[in-house]
């Protein structure tokens, strides 16, 4: 009698630290670092996501992120650099590493032109007391889209590789423009605006991820 007692104890002993094992091994994952092509950051972005409320079917998460990007348009003189910063609420739906995201966001991106029009605007110079060197004219603007989204994610429950695609479409909610030109030595502002843009026309636009969750 004594044996058996034993043995079902020691068996009882190894069928709960078995099941205490596979359950902290099946904790899921909340932090997510990922990059992404187009999407929230219009042309790229640096992403870190968490994981919020997590059922067994279903999912929250937020995420934040940061994009930089800018080409030359001719000459060094002649760029667009724009800086943004994407956030969205996430709401995920699937069991296992599958889930449909849905979700919605703003992205605040900031955009500075700077274009050479010395040479464009060189029979004028004439008119000023002094010569004129350069005439450079900025233009700053900075606008706030919403961002609504669907689509696919793919996000192991143990952490590891991360992918998603979606569908990002583009909201222009507010822009401000602010410009100013630069002639020679001496900056003066000729123009500047602010208006909340009424137009709400729909860009479509998407976004591809590859990232890792731990």
């Amino acid at each position: 009698m004594k044996k058996l007692i034993t043995s079902i104890a020691i068996c009882l002993t190894i069928l709960t630290s078995y099941s205490y094992s596979q359950q902290k091994d099946t904790i899921r994952k909340r932090n997510t670092i990922y990059f992404e092509i187009f999407g929230q950051g219009l042309i790229n972005s640096i992403n870190y996501d968490r994981l919020l409320v997590v059922n067994e079917k279903s999912t929250t998460s937020i995420t934040i992120g940061f994009s930089h990007w800018g080409y030359l348009m001719s000459t060094s003189e002649n760029k667009v650099t724009s800086t943004g910063i994407p956030i969205s609420f996430n709401y995920l739906y699937g069991k296992n590493n599958h889930n449909l995201e849905l979700g919605i966001g703003v992205t605040q991106m900031f955009t500075k032109i700077e274009m050479d029009m010395t040479s464009i605007l060189s029979p004028l110079t004439s008119l000023f007391s002094e010569e004129i060197t350069q005439i450079k004219s900025i233009d700053q603007i900075s606008t706030t889209y919403f961002t609504p989204k669907i689509g696919y994610r793919y996000q192991q429950l143990n952490g590891g590789f991360c992918f998603r695609a979606t569908l990002t479409p583009l909201i222009i909610l507010r822009q401000i423009d602010n410009a100013s030109a630069n002639i020679g030595n001496d900056v003066s502002n000729f123009s500047t605006s602010s208006s909340l843009i009424t137009d709400r026309s729909v860009k479509p636009w998407f976004g591809i991820s590859f990232g890792y969750t731990f």
